[in-house]
C-alpha cells in the first residue's frame, strides 16, 4: 500500500508539478490540491477523462471487452 497522502499541497505542486502529473498518470485518479487545508481543485489525468469524452460506440466496445474477459465472475457475483 502506498504511503502517499491522498492529496498534494499547493506548495508541493509549485515545487514539482512533474511529480503530481506522474502520480496522476500512475494512479489514473485525480489528485486533490490543498491550499490552507482546503481542497481548491484537482489535477485530473487525461486518462480519467477518456470515459467522459468517449462515444457511445467506444463505451459499448469497452463494456463488451470487460464482459468477454470477466463476464463469468460478474455473473457469479450478481448471483451471490
Amino acid at each position: 500500500m502506498s504511503k502517499e497522502p491522498g492529496y498534494v499541497t499547493i506548495s508541493e505542486l509549485k515545487q514539482s508539478p512533474a511529480k503530481v502529473i506522474d502520480r496522476a498518470k500512475r494512479t489514473g485518479r485525480p489528485v486533490p490540491i490543498l491550499r490552507n487545508n482546503q481542497v481548491e481543485g484537482f489535477f485530473v489525468p487525461a486518462s480519467a477523462l477518456e470515459l467522459i469524452t468517449a462515444t457511445d460506440q467506444e463505451v459499448n466496445e469497452a463494456l463488451e471487452t470487460i464482459l468477454d474477459s470477466h463476464g463469468n465472475a460478474i455473473s457469479w457475483l450478481a448471483d451471490h
